[in-house]
């Protein structure tokens, strides 16, 4: 597996980007502020409340409608996730269209709709601007919520919750809607299996029905047509959409801790820890203090030129990356600081990101520091505006938020004529120091006695949940040994894994973030030798590793690699089908019973299997089943850096006697996963060992 993730990792970071040469020595200066000019719109509004923004901008043959609900957030319950995928269901069929009769409009146009609980998304040439309208219009009118579509969906939402649950970032997401927001607050609601289950086919139907309506619509028009036209087009389609009552709701202000709240999610797998300090405050859209707050802000973690960036970086090497982040919203906005850092400077690093904010309110921001953070704002508001649709974004706000009307207009005005003392009354306004989370997701055995420092620490499961400190001692008798001897039992037995020769198996998947579709073969010779081959659609092959038991040698788009030191060292390992029949009196890996950890919320054995002094990988066997569902090895990544992957392994299958996993799931960090799902499985054919060979 961590020959796998390597191979990936170059993938990723060499074959699909095209890196361009960076002189890290020299610290880019940010650019004079620039002189504005804001574009202008026309607006109408329907009989029936629909208010139309229009951007008129003919450089390109091309026109695009967004459009935007504004209702007040809705308290799910016991049906936390319906919202969401009421609006997945919008496209899914109207009463005119099926769904792919809608799909084969779309594409025949060369066009994109999207659509969400929220509003929805159409572009396409400016010809096709009225099918453009007429099939929006359908599908925010009249959508029919097929039941088949509606099943595809929850299974959908059910793998894609599966898929998250061991991701840092969504114990994250959830433990900062339960200290944030809480129970009470739409905003602190968690989507689980239970909810999901619990949400029906009228539970999506009577949302479309009680919130799509055009008296809180908001739409933007941009492109290569007048308003006029634009007005023609909207009445006919849009014109007979129902006007209705939409309800409205009012939540209590999230409670502010007393003092500072310190809260842990355990992810025993962690090798680096996810740090998010935050707090709530109230600031609608359009607030006097909102672009001093966007200042401050940039300041202290806006990106590359921020404190936090250049202490944690740059200074301390803590982590690639620190950052803040502070907004508006008409009910309750959030200020938060994140970093990802090593477990062994977790408390080093929660320090100085406390630190950072506590200068921020007691000294003024040195003069140059501020100009230079007024440029780059003032050249990215510049910069924006050369998009048409930031014009209509602006329209909307102005109007869904009673802005003055000189609201942009004024944009550099007010960035300009703050000055330091603005910003250091404004950090102590918005940042609560004193009474802020401390939120982390990592290695409790690691890093929990750091956390303490600051005050109790409060323990979480992965939806945000309150819970007790982890403690799950090894059963009193169990050993290594018996752990991999129960593996065995679990996958086939002893007899029939002796007999196991060949492994050849193919897999799918696709790269995180991108529409790239990935096909890897992996064929092994039990315990001798092995290859992996990766294959991208319309690419062909782009990776090929093989390993003959004393070379190995990667094959790519940049050329030929021959394997050498830690790469080379524990391929060997990688040959075996089943590494518990590597293990054994003659072995040269030593096995030992680690410790139990939770995986996938229920508790597993932990074997770390050493070579000499050196750690090799850690095997997570769960405790019911005896099955192997995860791995977890650290090693040199293509850049050189440290690197952990975990796979972690389901879907064992029947092949022959033996259950085969067919399911891997790889941590790319960042939050990404590349889920890998096998398409086909063989033990025993012949593969020829020539094909094997490393000449």
């Amino acid at each position: 597996m961590k020959r796998l993730y390597f191979i990936l990792s170059i993938l990723l970071t060499t074959t699909l980007v095209v890196a361009q040469p960076l002189d890290r020595s020299k610290r880019p200066e940010p650019g004079k502020a620039r002189e504005i000019k804001i574009g202008t719109y026309e607006s109408f509004t329907l009989e029936n409340g629909l208010k139309v923004f229009v951007v008129e901008n003919r450089k390109l043959p091309r026109v695009s409608i967004s459009m935007v609900l504004d209702y007040d957030p809705i308290m799910e319950g016991r049906k936390a996730g319906y919202v969401d995928l009421s609006g997945q269901m919008l496209k899914r069929g109207t009463n005119n269209r099926t769904k792919s009769q809608l799909d084969n409009e779309i594409d025949f146009m060369g066009a994109s709709l999207s659509m969400s609980a929220t509003g929805g998304f159409a572009s396409g040439l400016s010809k096709h601007f009225e099918k453009l309208a007429d099939l929006m219009s359908d599908v925010v009118m009249n959508p029919s919520f097929p039941e088949e579509e509606f099943a595809k969906i929850m299974k959908q939402s059910k793998s894609g919750l599966e898929a998250a649950k061991d991701q840092p970032s969504f114990m994250m997401g959830n433990l900062e809607a339960a200290k944030l927001y809480g129970k009470l607050h739409p905003y602190g609601e968690v989507e689980t299996e239970t909810t999901l289950d619990a949400i029906t086919l009228e539970d999506c139907k009577k949302f479309h029905a009680t919130y799509f309506k055009p008296n809180v619509a908001y739409m933007a028009i941009v492109g290569d047509i007048s308003a006029k036209e634009a007005e023609v087009i909207i009445k006919k389609y849009f014109g007979k959409w129902a006007a209705g009552e939409v309800p409205t709701a009012d939540y209590p202000a999230p409670a502010v801790p007393k003092a500072t709240s310190v809260s842990l999610v355990n992810r025993d797998a962690s090798v680096q820890s996810n740090i998010q300090i935050a707090n709530t405050y109230q600031l609608k859209p359009g607030d006097p203090d909102a672009i001093g707050l966007s200042l401050a802000t940039s300041i202290l973690g806006g990106g590359s030129l921020g404190r936090l960036f250049l202490n944690l970086r740059e200074d301390k090497a803590y982590t690639y990356g620190a950052y803040a982040s502070a907004g508006t919203d008409p009910l309750v906005a959030n200020f938060s600081a994140t970093a990802e850092v090593r477990n062994a400077v977790t408390d080093s690093a929660i320090a100085e990101i406390l630190s950072e904010i506590r200068k921020m309110q007691e000294e003024l921001v040195p003069a140059q520091e501020l100009q230079n953070a007024k440029n780059y704002l003032s050249g990215n508001f510049g910069l924006s505006l050369e998009n048409p649709q930031t014009i209509a974004r602006f329209a909307i706000n102005t109007a869904r938020y009673n802005l003055p009307k000189d609201y942009y207009q004024n944009y550099l005005k007010t960035l300009n004529a703050l000055t330091a003392e603005d910003l250091q009354t404004i950090a102590k306004k918005y940042y609560a120091l004193d009474n802020t989370n401390i939120m982390v997701v990592g290695k409790a055995s690691e890093i929990a006695s750091g956390l303490e420092a600051f005050g109790a620490v409060q323990y979480y499961d992965i939806y945000g949940k309150k819970t007790e400190a982890p403690n799950m001692p090894i059963p009193d008798g169990l050993t290594a040994e018996i752990v991999i001897d129960n593996y065995i039992k679990a996958i086939g037995g002893a007899k029939a894994l002796k007999k196991v020769k060949t492994l050849d198996q193919t897999f799918t998947g696709e790269v995180p973030g991108q529409e790239v579709s990935l096909d890897l073969r992996l064929r092994k010779i039990n315990g001798q030798a092995m290859i992996q081959e990766l294959s991208v659609a319309g690419m062909g092959t782009v990776q090929k590793m093989q390993f003959d038991g004393t070379k190995a040698r990667v094959s790519s788009m940049q050329g030929k690699q021959d394997l050498e030191g830690d790469d080379l060292k524990n391929l060997a390992l990688e040959t075996y089908i089943f590494k518990a029949t590597a293990f054994g009196p003659k072995s040269p890996y030593t096995t030992t019973l680690d410790r139990v950890a939770m995986v996938n919320g229920q508790p597993a054995n932990v074997v770390a299997v050493t070579k000499g002094e050196e750690k090799v990988i850690s095997l997570y066997f769960d405790q019911a089943s005896g099955l192997l569902v995860r791995e977890e090895a650290t090693g040199k990544g293509p850049q050189g850096e440290e690197m952990t992957t975990v796979t972690n392994i389901s879907d064992y299958r029947e092949v022959g006697k033996l259950k085969v996993p067919h399911t891997m799931t790889i941590d790319m960090g960042g939050g990404n996963t590349l889920k890998m799902t096998s398409e086909s499985a063989s033990i025993n054919n012949k593969l020829n060992k020539k094909d094997f060979e490393v000449k």
